[in-house]
């Protein structure tokens, strides 16, 4: 889905802390540490950003408001599948109903409390999750959305973040001889390979259960960033998960997950978090013009 330059990408995610100098580079002096990020509750309570005078020629160089297309590959929970609660007495096959405009990785609803997305557009155009997807369908997920965003596409030179959450439905499934974590592996490098292919001026979030490939060069054009997504299942509430089945996030968990992966994307590797903490009030860091996407 398209978006305009008040974005703050896909939709929100918050918290970060500053880094600091080491390895040999002295003592560091509180003159020349990074100041303290800035935290609001939501998005929309966050200063805007002053335009760029010029476009960013590099993935390292990238900040929110230079992002102009956001996209998503993955399954129902990417889907948002029955991310609103049912509060009817009896459910069906029909309660289980997919709410793309929600889903943590991509949103699309302009009056959903959390999502900042300036758009006409489909809000299911970017967003080529399938219901039980995983690694055997990345490749078809990809081909959707190639002429979408890909190097013949009208957003062929247009910096883009695409978010890939697939794996889950893998484990379901791993006792069987062609769901090895080996076929996983292949087929999610596969993919990989055919996105860095296809595809250009794309910062890619690849959350869940595999840490793969990088920007390469100072240059680069294609980054690959690593975010954890793994949630302490103990500090997980029942308020962010869908009352139809226990098991996918609703409303406020795709809020969580949200502002977790905004979060994630301006911390540098050494910084990710690993083990989540599942908080209904976890704020939203609102980036600064000297912020970065962490690619490092």
């Amino acid at each position: 889905m398209l978006v305009s330059n008040r974005l703050v990408l896909l939709a929100l995610f918050c918290h970060y802390a500053s880094a600091e100098l080491v390895g040999g580079l002295g003592e560091v002096k509180d003159s020349q540490r990074a100041p303290s990020p800035v935290y609001a509750p939501d998005i929309s309570q966050c200063p805007k950003l002053q335009p760029r005078k010029e476009r960013p020629t590099s993935i390292h160089d990238l900040r929110p408001d230079d992002i102009k297309a956001i996209a998503a590959i993955g399954d129902s929970v990417i889907a948002g599948v029955a991310a609103k609660n049912d509060e009817t007495e009896c459910l069906t096959g029909e309660s289980f109903k997919q709410y793309r405009g929600v889903s943590y990785s991509i949103g699309g609803i302009r009056s959903f409390v959390y999502i900042r997305v300036m758009s006409d557009e489909s809000m299911d155009k970017f967003n080529a999750a399938l219901l039980a997807g995983g690694s055997i369908s990345f490749k078809d997920q990809i081909e959707y959305l190639v002429p979408k965003i890909g190097k013949d596409s009208p957003l062929a030179r247009a910096w883009k973040v695409l978010t890939i959450s697939l794996g889950q439905n893998d484990l379901v499934v791993s006792c069987h001889p062609t769901f090895t974590i080996a076929d996983y592996t292949a087929r999610m490098i596969e993919g990989l390979r055919l996105l860095q292919d296809k595809v250009d001026y794309v910062l890619i979030n690849l959350a869940e259960l595999a840490k793969q490939f990088g920007p390469q060069g100072p240059n680069a054009t294609f980054g690959v960033i690593y975010q954890s997504a793994d949630v302490n299942v103990k500090s997980v509430d029942y308020r962010m998960i869908s009352n139809l089945d226990g098991y996918h996030p609703n409303l406020e968990g795709h809020k969580f997950f949200a502002k977790v992966l905004w979060d994630q994307m301006f911390l540098t590797k050494s910084e990710k978090l690993d083990n989540l903490q599942y908080d209904p009030k976890f704020p939203v860091r609102c980036p600064s013009e000297d912020d970065r996407f962490a690619t490092q």
